[in-house]
């Protein structure tokens, strides 16, 4: 399972995406636990207008259905991927902003007008809307991070976890991914967030510590920019390994080794042709 969220921010009309990156493997606990090191990217950018999350088994079968249909007009993905059996998925349009909910058994939903789309654990989105709900004076954008953030790094439901990914789109800023810095300390039931700062972009880092004497996990979202702005690069700095989503099959994931961020998006662009940026 999974949670992806859409929202529309209801004053300035930006669309924003947020999604975990947790694989969930039925017969292999072990597997299930590597969050860090298996990340499945549940979100796929299909060009500057549109946008698709999913949740579902078997994410690089979903994620390859999806990306089949870029390309496609709105009317058509949409009924694509009402097609596609034992799924669920968030559809995001840049300009007009339009958000809808998809899945071959609920059908075709638009959500525009609540301003709030989600696929995935049922049981994991009232908490999300709780949080979300808590923050209501600030951006749609920043309320999405915030939450997602806690839920995946703080809260950690079963079937929650990894990464938080983000993408967003305004009338004039085309559908990219956001860049991401986080300090994961280990599970512990003394863990609270600290060191809470905001960026030029709205967008927030912060610290989760617990009682614990080894350092935390750094995870570092990197998103693609041109001539590759649909690639993705995450990059976990303390094992000095991470994985590059090109482009043009997202779905198709490669590792990279490197000894630092720097030399991670060097690689990237040297040995797998994907240009990433931890800027944006």
């Amino acid at each position: 399972m999974t949670l992806v969220v859409a929202v529309i921010d209801q004053v300035t009309g930006a669309v924003s995406l947020g999604a975990d990156s947790k694989v969930t493997w039925a017969l292999d606990v072990t597997r299930t636990k590597r969050v860090c090191t298996e990340p499945a990217l549940k979100i796929v950018l299909l060009g500057d207008d549109l946008a698709v999350g999913y949740a579902g088994d078997g994410p690089e079968v979903l994620a390859s259905a999806v990306t089949s249909l870029r390309g496609r007009g709105v009317d058509e993905l949409l009924e694509g991927l009402a097609r596609i059996a034992g799924a669920s998925f968030v559809v995001a349009h840049r300009q007009p902003a339009q958000i809808w909910s998809v899945s071959a058994e609920q059908g075709i939903e638009e959500r525009t007008a609540i301003g709030r789309a989600w696929a995935g654990d049922g049981s994991v989105y009232p908490r999300f809307q709780a949080h979300f709900d808590d923050l209501a004076d600030d951006s749609a954008l920043l309320r999405l991070q915030s939450t997602m953030q806690h839920i995946v790094h703080l809260l950690r439901p079963e079937s929650v976890g990894g990464y938080t990914i983000l993408a967003s789109g305004t009338a004039s800023r085309a559908f990219r991914y956001l860049p991401l810095r986080s300090e994961l300390w280990p599970e512990s039931a003394d863990t609270a967030i600290t060191g809470l700062t905001q960026n030029p972009d709205g967008t927030l880092n912060f610290t989760l510590r617990a009682s614990f004497t080894e350092g935390p996990l750094v995870l570092h979202v990197i998103p693609g920019v041109a001539p590759t702005p649909g690639a993705l690069g995450i990059y976990v700095e303390n094992a000095g390994l991470g994985y590059v989503y090109p482009h043009s099959t997202p779905a198709q994931r490669v590792q990279v080794r490197a000894d630092t961020l720097e030399e991670f998006v060097r690689l990237a662009e040297a040995e797998h042709d994907q240009t990433v940026s931890p800027g944006g």
